[in-house]
């Protein structure tokens, strides 16, 4: 077994209707021969989820300061491992901009942006839903890639299609020091397009022990094709061959944005389809939920007994350390919420802190997710709409719902920022 330090940093910054998270975990290895000295060097994984706030074309004045926030400890010229955009709606993707320019002038930059794969109907169709659509947006949406090259220089873009197959397990390599031998001890990461996974050595070998990873809940419109059939007549040639000058012609013509709505909303169904994506059904877009956790069998646990295998002890962890984003995921259904599950199997048990779907409202959320979470203890909920407003998020039927489990609701308005932190030694 890996004997070393953890420590975890989970951060919802209060940046009011949108979502700021940052999140950090470190380790180092422990050597018991030594007095339990530490030995080798630590390594931390640091990552983003999201960044934007309100509903304008630029991210509300919320941002900036809760950016400076974030980045207040941490070093200079740090590179961050991981920023993941869970959908492309303005308010969780309005501030990016801001957030390249203030990473420049820290000296940061960005290894690696996980992003879900929008057909080229539900790229219109989030550009054509939003008032007045700003060219930031519209480059984000429609070409992310060449959009995130532009901003995070050397950035590697991975846009991750809706799959609910289990992500395979990477093996570790060792690490080799400046001798050409092998490190005696040492802790270290592998990245793939769906997975960052921290190993630490364990004799000649090497125990998995932290993994971030995503899940794509699939958000296609309803009759897609029906759809397609019709601006193909509308717009003269098919969604997927339109360049970026035609979508911005599109959103600014008085006369041909109505007839896009209409040609939407003939084929979108009376209340939602079941579908095994667990997708929501065609109002919100394919959404990019995130996992990050100690790898199964093992959690970190709150008790001197330690990091135990769960079949010895499953009632070890009254607060498991793992946490999930949810983004605008669409997960109040039982299939919805299985689709999840076989992706991520044998981890949402070990959820202790998660982010509430879309912003609180009552059709994204209910008793299967919270039933599938038996460990969450903490919920954030990255909204400020009141009841009364029109648009209530959080609506009072979820926050009810929560209450009743008896979990802790953290609303993350302005300012009001969320900071756990966890320390263990084993």
């Amino acid at each position: 077994m890996w004997q070393g330090k953890y420590e975890l940093t989970v951060n919802q910054w209060g940046v009011g209707h949108g979502g700021l998270h940052s999140q950090s975990v470190a380790f180092r290895a422990i050597d018991r021969s030594a007095a339990a000295q530490f030995t080798g060097d630590e390594l931390t994984v640091r990552f983003i989820y999201d960044c934007g706030a309100g509903r304008g074309p630029t991210s509300n004045g919320n941002m900036d300061p809760a950016i400076s926030r974030m980045l207040r400890d941490i070093p200079d010229g740090t590179q961050w491992d991981l920023l993941a955009i869970s959908h492309f709606d303005r308010d969780h993707v309005n501030g990016l901009d801001l957030l390249a320019t203030r990473l420049e002038d820290h000296g940061m930059s960005v290894e690696r942006i996980w992003a879900p794969i929008l057909s080229p109907l539900e790229k219109l169709y989030v550009i054509a839903s939003e008032p007045d659509p700003s060219d930031s947006l519209i480059d984000w949406t429609i070409d992310p890639v060449a959009a995130a090259s532009e901003r995070f220089d050397g950035v590697t873009v991975v846009l991750i299609p809706p799959t609910e197959e289990p992500i395979p397990p990477i093996a570790a390599e060792p690490v080799i020091n400046a001798e050409g031998g092998e490190d005696e001890a040492w802790v270290s990461t592998i990245v793939t397009d769906r997975r960052i996974a921290v190993h630490g050595k364990v004799g000649s070998g090497a125990e998995a022990l932290w993994e971030i990873q995503p899940y794509v809940v699939d958000s296609t419109v309803h009759g897609a094709v029906a759809v397609e059939t019709d601006l193909v007549a509308l717009l003269g040639r098919p969604v997927d061959r339109l360049t970026i000058a035609d979508v911005r012609k599109i959103v600014s013509d008085k006369n041909l944005l109505p007839k896009f709505h209409k040609a939407i909303w003939a084929h979108r169904p009376k209340g939602r389809v079941p579908r095994p994506s667990g997708a929501r059904t065609p109002s919100n877009y394919s959404t990019l939920s995130l996992y990050s956790g100690p790898v199964s069998p093992y959690e970190w646990c709150r008790y001197r007994s330690g990091w135990q295998p769960v079949a010895l002890n499953r009632f070890v962890v009254p607060v498991a350390p793992s946490w999930l984003g949810t983004g605008d995921a669409g997960l109040r259904g039982v299939q919805h919420v299985d689709a999840l599950g076989r992706s991520l199997p044998g981890r949402l048990d070990r959820v202790g802190v998660a982010s509430v779907p879309h912003h609180g409202a009552k059709d994204d959320s209910g008793a299967p997710l919270w039933d599938a979470l038996p460990n969450t203890r903490i919920v954030t909920i990255e909204a400020d709409h009141l009841p009364g407003s029109g648009k209530p998020h959080p609506h009072i039927q979820v926050t009810d719902e929560l209450k009743r489990r008896n979990i802790s609701i953290h609303s993350a308005t302005a300012g009001n920022d969320f900071i756990w932190f966890d320390r263990r030694i084993r």
